[in-house]
């Protein structure tokens, strides 16, 4: 990471009134890049994070701009209970292109049992906003249908890994059923994971950061992601062991912190748990693309450890599923 004392953060924050000059005159502001996709900086001032800018590079990110982001900031002015899981947004730019957050005083969530309760329920409260449609179903759902071709434009270990669920029935199969229940109408943040959740050391306080894949979608999407985080963090962090039993006691509480603010009907809730499992597959073949980008070898590795467990929740998502809504609510 490098630090600017003066640079494009300061001047976009001078340009809309956030940052003064007598700010920068006194309190000696720095800009620390913190670019991982999008570009992106934490201003601190007088040695304070303050804001947290982010700039569309959509160069790097094969065309993606901030647009959905901008969309749920915008949804969370009307919906008290996301503006809660969001850091305060102080601007956005005309064109999409530049978003200005408070910068939190906040670190990625720790997966305690009361820090999964809340982020659980945080999701639920982002899946009682009905959305109309905005952005695109992840890519992944519908990756083993022919439209795709022969995955030419992925790394040779990518195409490997999509030519093998392919040709493999229970991969076939649970992708084709998760495609045909996939249910819209729902915000959907898209790309939960640990990185994407942060939690206040003091309060316990959850928020939600990194909207860029936000649609209206399944929140079963999102329950999904959850759950096969949680599995794949156990999995590579102790590849020797069996790590279910740890893994089930993180889903169970993720699910019932969910299910305390959702509070579906049982048949829905049910039904929920086996789509999110089925999903949690996907996303798992997502989390072993995610390695290609250091290298091959990486990428094989991390399906030598993950596929096994795609394939196994495919094939029970209904047991599992059935057992989680059993046993997630407990």
């Amino acid at each position: 990471m490098t630090l600017a004392s003066a640079g494009w953060a300061l001047r976009h924050l001078l340009e809309i009134g956030v940052l003064s000059p007598a700010d920068v005159l006194g309190g000696l502001p720095e800009a620390e890049d913190v670019s991982v996709s999008h570009t992106a900086y934490r201003v601190t001032l007088g040695q304070v994070p303050r804001w947290f800018v982010k700039r569309a590079n959509t160069e790097r990110t094969l065309g993606r701009t901030l647009g959905e982001e901008a969309t749920v900031y915008r949804m969370a002015s009307e919906h008290a209970a996301l503006a809660a899981l969001l850091p305060r947004c102080e601007s956005i730019s005309p064109d999409k292109q530049v978003i200005v957050l408070e910068a939190l005083d906040a670190l990625v969530m720790h997966p305690t049992h009361d820090g999964l309760r809340a982020y659980g329920a945080a999701v639920a409260h982002v899946h009682d906003v009905m959305a109309s449609p905005f952005g695109t179903t992840p890519w992944l759902v519908t990756a083993l249908e022919a439209r795709w071709g022969d995955y030419a434009w992925l790394s040779p270990a990518g195409a490997r890994l999509l030519h093998r669920l392919r040709a493999t029935p229970v991969a076939r199969d649970g992708f084709a059923t998760a495609r045909r229940e996939w249910r819209s109408g729902r915000l959907v943040h898209g790309d939960l994971r640990w990185a994407n959740v942060l939690q206040s050391s003091g309060s316990g306080r959850v928020w939600l950061v990194d909207w860029e894949l936000a649609c209206s979608g399944d929140p079963a999407w999102d329950v999904g992601s959850m759950l096969a985080d949680a599995l794949a963090t156990a999995v590579t962090a102790d590849s020797a062991g069996d790590p279910w039993d740890t893994v089930w006691a993180q889903w169970r509480d993720v699910v019932a912190g969910y299910h305390a603010v959702a509070r579906p009907s049982e048949p829905a809730w049910r039904h929920l748990m086996t789509r999110s499992v089925r999903l949690s597959a996907i996303r798992l073949v997502q989390t072993i693309m995610e390695y290609g980008h250091e290298s091959d070898d990486v990428l094989d590795q991390a399906a030598a450890l993950l596929e096994p467990w795609t394939l196994f929740l495919l094939q029970d998502a209904r047991r599992i599923g059935h057992e989680l809504a059993s046993n997630g609510v407990a």
